[in-house]
């Protein structure tokens, strides 16, 4: 058995509704337990998830503690997704057991606590190199997991009259909307149909502002029937709403391996970003620059531009590019075969 230790289950949950995609996937090779520190909605899951809340956190520290006690013995290790804190809470029950210990993480910033869950972990698994930043022997990049069954192209998609963009992730500065927003301001301006959907909300009370800054910006620059935000949507109707769009922006300044674009391309969905990670990944006339409108403008419209037939190539290509390997069977069989279940995924 494989125990998972995990924020939530929840597919209806914006930012880690994916993982429900992880768990099925890796219950397919392997039995499983999931530990979880937030109260979810695990329906559907066919497997055990013992959830920690509700509760004050020094109460869910102790549940936890005990659970750890409980299933480490008789588990093969630990798989712990994303929270620093998980891994080391984790850390001193896995050493008393013996089991081994596997974290996943993925973001550019490098913190005190990514460290000491470096120095815990026996592996480090992650998405890009540079999505983990710290130089170490236990880090494999293995791409992203996505569930390239759910996010797939439509059928029967042809682009009509108005191009239809979309934004989907979090609502913070580092994601750059400003920009986005202006240059649908200057495709307008030059006569092109344009609608923008910004599917998403902040991930902090203290960035409210900038939202509201935006909401603003739209209404100064006359763009009301032209950009909709559409606030937060469950994970699960993400893919139909990238099938609906013709172009997926990004300007994330992160510099980590964005899933968002990941599953637009999974989608047949043509993309533009500013993030340093896709320099490999994609054409330069799918690349751009943060805090530069034009440039933006430009890009898009060339795009918009291609004939139906390299427009098509190009999607097909994008979307053969994640299911060789960013996709969720391909993560699964990497994780299980750490544990001992089943050959590793090429």
């Amino acid at each position: 058995m494989i125990l998972v230790f995990t924020r939530k289950i929840d597919a209806s949950d914006p930012r880690v509704g994916f993982f429900l995609s992880w768990i099925r996937s890796l219950s397919q090779r392997a039995p499983l337990s999931v530990i979880a520190w937030q109260k979810g909605a695990p329906e559907g899951v066919k497997v055990p998830v013992l959830e920690m809340g509700p509760g004050g956190k020094a109460v869910k520290v102790w549940r936890t503690q005990n659970t750890l006690s409980r299933l480490l013995p008789k588990s093969s290790g630990i798989f712990v997704h994303q929270m620093p804190e998980y891994a080391l809470l984790s850390a001193p029950l896995a050493r008393l057991f013996r089991k081994k210990m596997v974290s996943w993480y993925t973001h550019g910033t490098v913190s005190r606590r990514m460290r000491w869950m470096e120095r815990v972990s026996d592996v480090v698994l992650t998405a890009s190199r540079e999505s983990f930043r710290i130089p170490s022997s236990k880090v494999r990049i293995v791409g992203h997991g996505i569930d390239t069954g759910l996010f797939r192209p439509a059928e029967d998609r042809a682009r009509e009259d108005v191009m239809r963009l979309i934004s989907v992730g979090r609502i913070s500065p580092s994601k750059d909307i400003e920009t986005i927003i202006q240059a649908v301001r200057l495709l307008k301006k030059k006569g092109v149909k344009v609608r923008l959907q910004i599917v998403g909300d902040v991930g902090l009370p203290s960035q409210r502002p900038y939202l509201e800054a935006l909401t603003q910006m739209v209404m100064t620059a006359g763009l009301s029937e032209e950009v909709v935000f559409a606030g937060p949507r469950p994970w699960n109707e993400i893919p139909s709403l990238l099938r609906e769009s013709d172009i997926a922006i990004n300007m994330s300044g992160t510099g980590s391996l964005d899933k968002a674009v990941l599953e637009a391309m999974a989608c047949g969905v043509m993309v533009v970003t500013s993030n340093e990670a896709f320099r490999s990944l994609l054409p330069e006339r799918c690349q751009t620059m943060q805090n530069n409108p034009s440039l933006l403008a430009e890009k898009i419209r060339r795009l918009w531009n291609l004939s139906d037939t390299e427009w098509r190539r190009q999607t097909s290509e994008f979307r053969e590019k994640v299911v060789r390997s960013h996709s969720v069977e391909r993560l699964a069989g990497i994780i299980c075969s750490l544990f001992g279940y089943g050959d590793e995924a090429r």
